[in-house]
This record gives structure tokens, C-alpha cells and sequence, in this order.
């Protein structure tokens, strides 16, 4: 390096012609750091020592080696050399405030800033102006009681450390003796006057306290060096980058207000009370970069979502919400690339929104824990639920990761913003559409990407109203509305709480009961568009002694009686098999879904009626209990008659569907996730009883009898002859394997005739 590139100087001298501008791309302050005790103590001793010796005329300097950076119209990046740096305005900034000489020198203490890191920024600019003294308290006491000073700083690594080196700490060295490490420590005693004297060495041109600097732009060293010789530093995270970039955007696309105060700032508040929220959402190890990210992500996507004019097409091929919305919908693990990709139509108004949004949430619950925050999110029917509207953290395989969102909870953190976007928090209002809205997404199937879409445009539709949501639903035409049936439901609710308001709470436990989760309609619905609320009551009374959380009750779960005593009431085969005029599938067992599916859904109305209303239900019940014999078994002829009074469904652990065969002329019973050939031909009363009996008088033996009932699986069935071991199937007629394995068709045998066939000698 030639020496005419390097220029031996002051830190005062050096900051009364530029300003002092630390880079994004420079790593938290580190010499502050816990861990850099014995570092620290060695350091300001040296200073201390060579502001003593410059006092008592002995010719002393303490050389601090190399600053290295670009200086541009008197503003200097740093490459290397921020730490020292720090330091020295830390250690002019402690004097001149003990010396009372901070004031007049407020303008150049601002010149020391941070390019982008926001509370980093302000800090030093607080400090700057900061001139209250107390001698009962100590000057970081004082400091941290201000209501300046954002609670977020704390646990911001640069101002911590640079809080550390103006106070030390109470760490101890291996022998337990305090290590010296802080300002306040090492001046310990020193009077005003002493104060004033170090000022005056600090600031004048004998400073014995120097550095070089070498200004690179004048060498035309390249980025890539400029990388590398920061490359011990830490590498920025993905939030960090991103706010950056947006911080730089925001700037020059003009996006805020001309007159807005740095105090309201959107930059501002990224680093000091939007940190604040996410801090009450740290993770052990003191991160919040990772959630902070992930709800601007969220937030922009949902604003992609909701854009005017745009189909759900055009929407899924959108490069940013792809980009946004995650593989298979795990947003996790985007890594920031750039903000090119983030320049869409939307971003602007999402900016504006997620402003009013922070700013609305801060103001309401800034004094709120996470736990009392967090329970106004939640549905009323679980006081546990994994939604979290701001981001939270879980242990994983040794590391903290962040909690994955659903589609549907997507929903519900759209509808949360839409409620804070605009000004005025009422805490009963807003748990009204909470109510709604958990109802609403809870029982609208949001399972696709496309649903998400639909229920997630309804919610900002209905958010207009957010704040008197039961005034708006009482008049609104829901006939068109994604999720209708529950929108139908939520209007004909609201009409009764309005009328009466001792029935919302009512209606909220009903709720809350089993498994229902907000979708009650079966409890006043009697027909399509008709309401009575009148047996409400009565009607959850038996819900209460039928279902609990799990679904059906232990008593009414046993031979699958509740399931057929509704089967029972069945008069019409869409009852059955829905498929044909609503194609829908139900699946028919004791499990809460299926149930719940069967007791909500318009097709079930007259048999869910009578379950409920049926004064008989006692009698009834009881004759599903008693034993039945074999003798009545032989005569059932009839579909309904097979599944009611017999126990075949308590034989389908997990579900089943109704069907007609056309091939075969027969109903079938289809248990959930089998293949065709696991069908039971309930109505194939003559095969199932002939051959059932072939099986209880062990004259045949075959693996498709069901145990205890006389049904069998599959299309054929193939038995064994247990006198000779021959091998029979029946399919409409006889079929036996010959000695070569071929199956050779005897027609003249009916079923009437096969016992007498079978029993012939051979």
C-alpha cells in the first residue's frame, strides 16, 4: 500500500469532516459482546492509560491499526474498522456527557448512524441528544427509563453490547474478581473536572488515541474483497436482507407521506415497536427474524389473493405466490432472493395495509401478554388451538423452527388483518367476528388451494363489516356465497341473537359441544329454509347424552346402534347414496367427521328430524340391543332391514358407502379405502344366508365370512370343500378348479341345490 493512501487521524477529526455510516452488510457491533470481557478490560485499559499519561506529559499513543472503506461525498462506509469505531464515538460520546459537553456537540455525535438497521440508528441518535443526569442512578438506568428507549432494544445485539461498554458487567474472571469491561467501570471516581480534561485531549489535534484510514475506492478494490474481508462477520438472515430492500423501496417510490416524522416511519418502527410484537414471540434463543419474515410473507400473499378481477387461475400461476405460498403450502423455508420478485401491483397497498395493521395491534396490545393475545384469536370450541396469528416457534430435532400454517388459517389471519387494518379495537365486536369467521372457515372444507381462495375473498368481502357483522348478516343474501350452508346458518343465528341476546350465549355452548365446532343448523333446522328453534333445547339435551369429542358416545356406539337407528328412519335412496343429486360422498360409521357431515347436510334433514324428535326413541333403541336370531336372520329380504337389524356396520371399523351395482342388480355396502373386490353384497340375501350356514355346520370353509353375521366379502366367493379339500367360487353359478387349476362352470347347481351338491359322495 503506498503511504499517501493512508491518512493517520482522530477519531474526532475524523468525524468533524465525514459521517460515519456502518453498512448493512456489517455484522451487530461484537465488542460489547458477553464473552468479550478480558478483551474489553484490556482495551479501555489501554485507553484509560494513555488519557492518564497524556495528562502527566508523557508522550503516549495508542495506535488502533488500519479503518478501512469508501468515502463518498464525505460519508464513509467502513469495511473494516466498525468495531474500533464504535468504540471511539462510544468512548467521546461517555466523556462528553460526563463533561457535560455532549449538547453543544449533539449535531456531531449524529453524524456516527447506521445505513439501515433502524434501532441501531435511533439509539445512537437518542443518545446523542441525551443529556439528563442523575447521580442517584447510572447512566444506563437512566437510558433504558426513557420512554425513548423501545423494550425490543434490549435484546438487539448491537445496542446491548454497546449498553455493556458503557456499563461493563458483573462477570468475574476465574479467580472471582470483577472483570473491568465498561466505561462506567473504568472511570470509576473520576470527578467533572478530570471529565473535561480528557475532553480536551479527545478533541484536540494531540489525541494520543489514532488510527489510519484507507480509503479503498481510491485502490478500486473489488466487491468481491470487500466480501471477503467482512466474511467474519455474521451472515444476514433472510428478514434482514428483505428489509432492507424494502426500507429502499419504500423510499423511492415515495409510499409515505412527505411530512411523516422519522418517529413514524416505517423503518422506524420495523426496528423498534413492530419488534416489540414479534418479541413477545421469540424463540429461546432470542430469534424473531425468522416469524417476522414469515408474516410479511403471509401478509403480502393474502393481498395477492384478494386482488380485484383476478381468477383463481391466473392467481395459482402467479410467480410471487407461488413464490409466497410455499412448497405444497409450507412457506418455512423461502429463502429471500432478491426483491425483484416482490414488485407487483399489490405490494404497494400491502405496505400501506400491513402499516396500519402493525401499528393498530401495537397501539391495542403492547401491554397484553402473548397468552391474553393469542385467546382472542382463538374459536371458542378449543382454548388450545395451534393458530397463531403472529408466528411462533417450535423445537425440532435439537433446533427452533417455526410453526406451519393451514389453508384455513390463512383465512383466519386475513380476516385478523382485515379487522386491525382499520382504526377502533372493540374487544366484544371483535370476538362477534371471530365467532363468525371461525365458523365459517372451520366448515367450509378449505382443503384446495381453491377453496382457500374462495373462503378467503368471502372473509374480505364480509370484512366491511367487521365491526357490526351480526347487523350485516341479518340482511344479507347468502344464496350465492362461497360456503352457503354455513353461511345460511351464521344469518338464521344472528336473526335469533338479535332478537334475544341471552341466545348468543346459548348458541356459543351449543357451539362448543362435541365436535360440532360451530356448525349446528341440525338443532332448528326442520326443512331446506326453514328454522324452529323452539325443540333447540330438547334437541341438545340428546346431542349431549349421543355424542361427545370423539364422536359417538361408548353406549350408542356399541352394535353401531345410534348409526342405525338414524339408518332406520331412511325413506329414500339419497338417503343412501346422496351422490346422484348432490354429489356428495358419505362415509357411515361412529366417527365424529362422518357424522357431523350426515347431521349438517341438507339431504339428512327428515332423518336427523326424527332422530332427535322421536318420542320413541327408547323403545326403538332397545329392540337394536336385543339379540337376533338366526331363524329371523334367514328371512331378511330387504337392503334397509339388512343394515338395521343386523350388526354388519359394527363389522366396518372405518366407514362405509352405500351403492347400487348395476352389473349385478344388487345394493352393495362399500367399506371406506378397500378395492372393488371387498364390497359386501348386503341384498344378496340367498348367497350371504346359504352359504353363512355352509360355514357355521363346517362344511365349507371360507376366509370372506364375516364373524359373527351372515354376510360375505367380494364379488366371487371361493370356499373350500372340507371333506376332500376341493376348491369352489360362486359367481351368479358353481365354478370348480380342476386338478390343473382351471375353473370349470357346473350351471345346473343353484344356490337351493348346493348344499345337496357339496354333501354328495364323490
Amino acid at each position: 500500500m503506498e503511504s499517501d493512501n493512508k491518512q493517520q487521524t482522530t477519531f474526532w477529526n475524523f468525524i468533524q469532516d465525514h459521517t460515519i455510516e456502518i453498512p448493512i452488510i456489517q455484522r451487530d457491533y461484537a465488542q460489547g459482546r458477553i464473552g468479550k470481557e478480558k478483551l474489553r478490560e484490556k482495551f479501555l485499559s489501554d485507553i484509560k492509560n494513555a488519557l492518564d499519561r497524556n495528562l502527566e506529559n508523557e508522550e503516549t499513543v495508542l495506535k488502533l491499526d488500519f479503518v478501512y472503506g469508501s468515502v463518498e461525498n464525505n460519508r464513509l462506509n467502513p469495511l473494516d474498522g466498525q468495531q474500533r469505531l464504535t468504540t471511539l464515538w462510544l468512548l467521546h460520546w461517555y466523556i462528553a456527557y460526563k463533561a457535560a459537553k455532549l449538547q453543544e456537540n449533539t449535531e456531531t455525535f449524529k453524524k456516527f448512524t447506521y445505513e439501515t438497521r433502524t434501532s441501531s440508528r435511533e439509539f445512537c441518535n437518542k443518545l446523542s441528544e441525551f443529556v439528563i443526569k442523575d447521580e442517584n442512578n447510572s447512566v444506563i438506568e437512566l437510558i433504558q427509563n426513557q420512554t425513548w428507549f423501545f423494550s425490543a432494544w434490549k435484546q438487539d445485539p448491537t445496542i446491548q453490547a454497546m449498553l455493556n461498554m458503557i456499563s461493563g458487567t458483573l462477570i468475574k474472571d476465574e479467580k472471582k474478581s470483577e472483570i473491568i469491561d465498561g466505561f462506567e467501570e473504568v472511570f470509576t471516581d473520576t470527578d467533572k473536572e478530570r471529565y473535561e480534561e480528557y475532553w480536551k485531549i479527545l478533541t484536540s489535534n494531540d489525541c494520543p488515541i489514532t488510527f489510519y484510514y484507507l480509503d479503498l475506492l481510491e485502490l478500486t478494490l473489488s466487491d468481491d474483497l470487500y466480501i471477503k474481508m467482512n466474511a467474519r462477520g455474521k451472515q444476514l438472515t433472510n428478514f434482514e436482507n428483505f428489509k432492507a430492500d424494502l426500507v429502499n423501496y419504500i423510499d423511492k417510490k415515495n409510499i409515505e407521506q412527505k411530512n411523516k416524522t422519522p418517529e413514524n416511519s416505517i423503518a422506524h418502527k420495523l426496528d423498534t415497536k413492530w419488534t416489540d410484537i414479534f418479541w413477545k414471540y421469540k424463540s429461546p434463543d432470542y430469534k424473531i427474524d425468522e416469524i417476522y419474515y414469515l408474516f410479511f410473507n403471509r401478509f403480502i400473499l393474502n393481498k395477492i389473493i384478494i386482488q380485484k378481477n383476478s381468477s383463481v387461475e391466473n392467481i395459482e400461476s402467479n410467480k410471487l405466490f407461488n413464490y409466497l405460498y410455499g412448497k405444497d403450502g409450507d412457506d418455512r423455508y423461502i429463502q429471500y432472493n432478491g426483491f425483484d420478485i416482490y414488485k407487483s401491483n399489490e405490494l404497494k397497498n400491502a405496505i400501506n395495509s400491513v402499516n396500519n395493521v402493525l401499528d393498530n395491534f401495537y397501539s391495542c396490545f403492547n401491554n397484553k401478554s402473548k397468552a391474553e393475545i393469542n385467546k382472542l384469536f382463538f374459536p371458542s370450541w378449543n382454548e388450545n388451538d395451534s393458530f397463531r396469528y403472529v408466528p411462533e416457534y417450535k423445537k425440532e430435532d435439537d433446533k427452533y423452527i417455526t410453526e406451519r400454517i393451514t389453508q384455513s388459517q390463512r383465512v383466519v389471519f386475513h380476516a385478523i388483518s382485515c379487522y386491525f387494518e382499520k382504526d377502533g379495537f372493540d374487544e366484544y365486536n371483535f370476538k362477534q367476528w371471530m365467532r363468525v369467521v371461525w365458523n365459517i372457515v372451520e366448515n367450509a372444507n378449505i382443503d384446495t388451494v381453491q377453496a382457500m381462495i374462495g373462503a378467503m375473498r368471502l372473509i374480505d368481502e364480509l370484512s366491511k363489516y367487521s365491526n357490526n357483522i351480526y347487523e350485516h348478516l341479518k340482511g344479507r343474501d347468502v344464496s350465492k356465497d362461497f360456503a352457503k350452508e354455513q353461511m345460511e346458518e351464521e344469518k338464521e343465528k344472528v336473526k335469533q341473537i338479535l332478537i334475544d341476546t341471552n341466545w348468543e350465549e346459548k348458541i356459543i355452548e351449543a357451539e362448543k359441544t362435541a365436535f360440532f365446532k360451530g356448525a349446528i343448523r341440525f338443532l332448528f333446522r326442520t326443512n331446506p329454509n326453514e328454522y324452529n328453534w323452539s325443540n333447540f333445547d330438547d334437541r341438545l339435551k340428546k346431542v349431549d347424552e349421543f355424542f361427545d369429542e370423539e364422536g359417538v358416545k361408548e353406549t350408542y356406539k356399541k352394535n353401531v346402534v345410534l348409526l342405525r337407528l338414524l339408518i332406520s328412519y331412511f325413506d329414500k335412496w339419497e338417503h343412501f347414496n346422496p351422490w346422484d343429486k348432490y354429489k356428495t360422498v358419505f362415509y357411515y360409521d361412529n366417527k365424529k367427521l362422518n357424522w357431523k357431515n350426515i347431521l349438517t347436510h341438507i339431504a339428512f334433514i327428515f332423518p336427523v328430524n326424527k332422530l332427535f324428535d322421536n318420542e320413541n326413541f327408547g323403545i326403538k333403541l332397545n329392540e337394536f340391543n336385543s339379540p337376533i336370531s338366526n331363524e329371523k336372520l334367514v328371512k331378511l329380504k330387504n337392503f334397509h332391514e339388512d343394515i338395521v337389524e343386523t350388526v354388519i356396520l359394527s363389522k366396518i371399523v372405518s366407514g362405509c358407502t352405500f351403492h347400487w351395482w348395476n352389473y349385478g342388480g344388487r345394493y352393495s355396502l362399500y367399506p371406506y379405502n378397500t378395492k372393488s373386490k371387498s364390497k359386501i353384497f348386503v341384498l344378496a340375501d340367498k348367497r350371504n344366508t346359504i352359504l353363512s350356514k355352509l360355514v357355521d355346520d363346517e362344511i365349507i370353509e371360507c376366509n370372506q365370512k364375516i364373524d359373527e353375521v351372515p354376510f360375505l366379502w367380494g364379488w366371487e366367493i371361493n370356499f373350500t370343500l372340507k371333506s376332500n379339500d376341493k376348491k369352489f367360487q360362486w359367481w351368479y353359478s358353481l365354478k370348480e378348479q380342476s386338478e390343473t387349476g382351471e375353473w370349470q362352470e357346473i350351471p345346473e347347481v343353484t344356490l337351493d341345490k348346493l348344499e345337496q351338491y357339496l354333501k354328495k359322495p364323490s
